[in-house]
């Protein structure tokens, strides 16, 4: 099925309150934020009732598949073993990964002992 990519353009401040809840619904928070739907009857019917807050465009497969592998990249990183530098969600996403179980308590010196091991 095809894609819409909406993203909102002005800001829902000072607008009715269901004009700030149909921006929620479809995924839309800041200013400049964009979300990809479905192009459906319901979808296209939201982003006309705030027509004047956001701009629909058709999205190609090959955007869709760019936002894919963007995903994909980041996931692939965790696979190089965390040091000291490291923030302690770093090394829980590496922990995770390797199928290691630790504490979600755990101090940082904890959680880089159950790497080096």
């Amino acid at each position: 099925m095809a894609q819409i990519k909406i993203t909102l353009t002005k800001s829902p401040i000072s607008r009715i309150p269901a004009q700030r809840k149909t921006v929620v619904a479809l995924g839309l928070g800041k200013m400049g934020s964009s979300t990809i739907k479905e192009d459906t009857a319901a979808v296209r019917a939201m982003a006309a009732s705030i027509s004047h807050l956001v701009t629909v465009t058709e999205v190609v497969a090959a955007e869709v598949s760019k936002a894919v592998k963007k995903t994909v990249n980041q996931k692939v990183e965790v696979s190089v073993k965390p040091t000291s530098a490291n923030k302690v969600a770093e090394i829980k996403d590496y922990l995770d990964a390797q199928g290691i179980s630790y504490d979600s308590s755990a101090k940082k010196a904890d959680l880089l002992a159950l790497v080096k091991e």
